[in-house]
């Protein structure tokens, strides 16, 4: 395999309603009976991509989660790799964010199965976050009674908040050694800020070189749109932005691609390969 290109999926790939437009289906359909290899790196859980990418064949290992997870999406969603959180580290995140009043979502692995645990709902951008997801992708979301009454081996936080109150809660986790975040701005509502946490091990940079092993790729193309998306583009040798990212994104690009509802990403892979498009 010479190329593999590899895309973002919130405001990269995916419309302002969480969909793949008719559009890209059609072209990427396209692009894999040609036999263009493209995979993609998402702060997704396999649960809600299951669903939102269910008419577009992938055929390569996903990143997701920001790297945390690697997996074969062509033999039962198997996972080739997890970045686990030290158990010393989950409990300096926990403690941090209950410090700076932040309330996590925390991920755990369990028997190749993520179950998402919360100890409470704290504003409106968590409760969204979560009846999208149950509504959606009929998401489980365990309420945990007493505090150290995990499921499994944690792997991830995700909180979402206010610009203020995340900006300062990432500053007091990227104190804590053996960890990294993620701190962004929501594709689709601009109050909206994400918060994640994750092991050190763990980057879209980090899994983009494995899936560039697994798949013996010599050369990565990759797309983005935002901030979490710029450890991708250190390791390509390639890399895009979307028209609407923010301008560090831009400017960390070899150059730009249309929006979503453009069929921004399969156009640019059809014109990279010089494929004419019906």
């Amino acid at each position: 395999m010479k190329k593999l290109y590899v895309t973002d999926l919130d405001g990269t790939l995916l419309d302002k309603n969480v969909t793949v437009p008719a559009e890209s289906v059609r072209i990427l359909r396209e692009l894999d009976r040609r036999g263009v290899p493209f995979t993609y790196a998402t702060a997704r859980t396999i649960e809600s991509v299951r669903h939102i990418l269910s008419n577009v064949p992938v055929k390569y290992p996903v990143a997701l989660m920001n790297g945390v997870l690697i997996c074969d999406v062509a033999d039962g969603e198997k996972y080739l790799f997890a970045a686990y959180l030290k158990d010393g580290d989950f409990e300096a995140v926990r403690k941090t964010l209950a410090e700076c009043d932040v309330s996590p979502f925390m991920y755990f692995l369990v028997d190749e199965k993520l179950r998402v645990c919360y100890e409470k709902i704290s504003n409106e951008y968590m409760e969204n976050f979560m009846a999208e997801r149950q509504k959606k992708y009929n998401k489980p979301f365990i309420r945990l009674e007493n505090s150290g009454d995990y499921p499994g081996r944690p792997i991830y936080f995700a909180s979402m908040d206010s610009e203020e109150k995340i900006r300062r809660a990432n500053e007091a986790c990227l104190m804590i050694p053996g960890i990294k975040t993620a701190c962004y701005r929501d594709s689709y509502c601009p109050d909206f800020w994400y918060l994640e946490v994750f092991d050190e091990a763990a980057s879209k940079k980090n899994a983009v070189l494995e899936i560039k092993r697994l798949t013996g790729a010599e050369e990565i193309i990759s797309f983005g749109d935002n901030f979490n998306d710029l450890p991708m583009f250190e390791v390509s040798d390639l890399c895009y932005a979307a028209e609407g990212a923010p301008d560090g994104v831009k400017e960390a690009a070899d150059g730009v691609f249309g929006t979503p509802e453009m069929a921004g990403v399969p156009k640019k892979i059809a014109e990279l390969e010089g494929i004419t498009l019906a």
